[in-house]
Order: C-alpha cells, then sequence, then structure tokens
C-alpha cells in the first residue's frame, strides 16, 4: 500500500514538473520584434510597432514625418491630421479619426492610443500617402517606399483582402 503511495505521487510530480515546463517554455519565448524601415532606414519608434487584430500597427507620426508628411494631434476632436488642415469637417466618431490628405480614413482596426502614441495601420496611412509597403516574413520586417505609386486603371477598384494584398 505504501508503494502505490509512493508510484502516485511520482507520476504526479512528473505530471505537474511536464505541465510547468511547457507552461515556461510558452510564457517565456519572446515574440520577434517588428521591424520598420522607411525609404531604406531603419526607423525605431519609442513604441514598437505592434501587431493587433492582425494589422501591424506602427506610430502614426513617425511614419508619417518619414513620408515627408505634416501631421497635428487635433485634441478637442481626437483626430490625427495627416496633411491636412484642422478646417476639414468633424464627423462622430466614438474612435479616434485618421485623415489623411483631408480625407478620412477608416481602417479595419481603428486607430488607438498605446503609451501615449496614436498607432494606426501602417499600410493604410503609408498607402494613403502614395508610399508602397511590403512585408518580409522572414525578417517580420514592413519595408515602405514613398513616391511609389500604384498603377491602377482607369475604371478599375482595388479590393483589400485578409492578406492587404490588392487585385485589381
Amino acid at each position: 500500500m505504501k508503494l502505490a503511495k509512493v508510484k502516485k505521487g511520482a507520476i504526479l510530480t512528473l505530471v505537474l514538473s511536464l505541465i510547468v515546463s511547457l507552461f515556461a517554455s510558452f510564457s517565456f519565448a519572446a515574440e520577434d520584434p517588428i521591424g520598420l524601415v522607411v525609404n531604406g532606414e531603419e526607423l525605431q519608434p519609442d513604441v514598437p510597432p505592434q501587431l493587433i487584430n492582425n494589422r501591424t500597427m506602427v506610430p502614426v507620426r513617425w511614419v508619417s514625418e518619414a513620408l515627408g508628411a505634416d501631421i497635428t494631434w487635433d485634441q478637442e476632436n481626437q483626430r490625427v491630421l495627416v496633411n491636412s488642415s484642422t478646417d476639414t469637417p468633424v464627423t462622430e466618431s466614438s474612435d479616434i479619426q485618421l485623415i489623411v490628405n483631408g480625407e478620412v480614413l477608416q481602417p479595419d482596426v481603428p486607430p488607438q492610443l498605446i503609451n501615449n502614441r496614436t498607432m494606426v495601420p501602417v499600410r493604410w496611412v503609408s498607402e494613403a500617402l502614395g508610399a508602397d509597403v511590403t512585408w518580409d516574413q522572414e525578417s517580420q520586417t514592413v519595408f515602405i517606399e514613398a513616391g511609389a505609386s500604384s498603377d491602377v486603371p482607369e475604371g478599375a477598384v482595388n479590393i483589400p483582402n485578409e492578406y492587404d494584398e490588392e487585385f485589381i
């Protein structure tokens, strides 16, 4: 009877140590940071790029200014104005609004305030400013090239999909 208790104790100890080791490996495994390169220059914003709801979010000021855009925060109306004036009409929204070149953008993941920085989907703001955006899966890096243009034939429509590819 005493031997059965010892066996049960040993099995319980093994099972618990296995569970603890699995938990430790998952909880301490750090994700690779997301890199951000604009026009060949690596940016390291004070709030790093983050993956939120399958979208790479970046501090809007860092990317916009790197692409040569003017940016203003309209505290009263909770709006980020990129190459836009404060005269842009205010629309009702409970989310932070992203306005680029006078147009309200409504990304599928809304702008968010993280560590006192307004984070926006990198593709939305970059492409609205005429830049090309590419993602390198292996290095977990976003590459943005200013001045790129997407030659969309007249009458064609860009249709976004869940992988941020464009079909024309």
